[in-house]
């Protein structure tokens, strides 16, 4: 049985300050229209969505790149960021973390990965790093270096995970993106199976 891990969308979803405001908006409705037919407006950088290359590299990889959708799915393990491993098993190619930050609002501190940590990722070739959190990035990190320094290696990163009632462990990882062409980013579906 698959578990979803995402996020939902809705009019009280975290906005990054800044960022575009979510609207789901009617266009046409049952009393005038005889119908429903609902407008999206929202950033793509929204609840759980996955960051691509050219996000922050100039000629880096857009999701057209990653038609594939077989791309998304392997082993990840889920383990909270205290506990980052030192080795990996082979079968994992994904690591999904746990911060333990509080969810749903902006922060001046928070806890994500460090250096040792981020050589780690590229030193192994992970194809995903994943967070519950709504950035990857250190607070003090300068010029978005970690976004960098993982998409240059093609290692994709997954924000806004929904973490808080996963087990830490193995899992079989599905990661649907949103089939939107030559874009950075894109919001997707993520879910998890034994």
């Amino acid at each position: 049985m698959l578990v979803d891990i995402t996020k939902i969308i809705n009019k009280n979803t975290f906005i990054y300050p800044n960022d575009p405001q979510t609207q789901i908006l009617e266009y046409y409705n049952l009393k005038n229209d005889g119908f429903r037919l609902s407008k999206l407006e929202i950033g793509l950088h929204t609840s759980t969505h996955i960051d691509f290359p050219s996000h922050f590299l100039k000629s880096g990889k857009t999701s057209s790149d990653f038609l594939d959708i077989n791309h998304f799915t392997g082993k990840v393990l889920i383990i909270d960021l205290n506990d980052f491993p030192k080795d990996l098993n082979m079968e994992i190619n994904t690591i999904f973390i746990k911060t333990k930050n509080k969810q749903n609002t902006f922060l001046k501190t928070y806890k994500s990965i460090n250096n040792k940590n981020l050589e780690f990722l590229i030193k192994n070739k992970i194809k995903f790093i994943g967070t519950d959190f709504y950035t990857i990035e250190p607070f003090n990190s300068k010029d978005f270096y970690f976004h960098k320094e993982l998409l240059k290696n093609d290692i994709l990163i997954i924000e806004n995970l929904d973490l808080s009632k996963v087990k830490n462990g193995i899992y079989e990882y599905f990661i649907f993106p949103m089939k939107i062409e030559n874009v950075e980013a894109s919001i997707c579906r993520v879910a998890i199976r034994n």
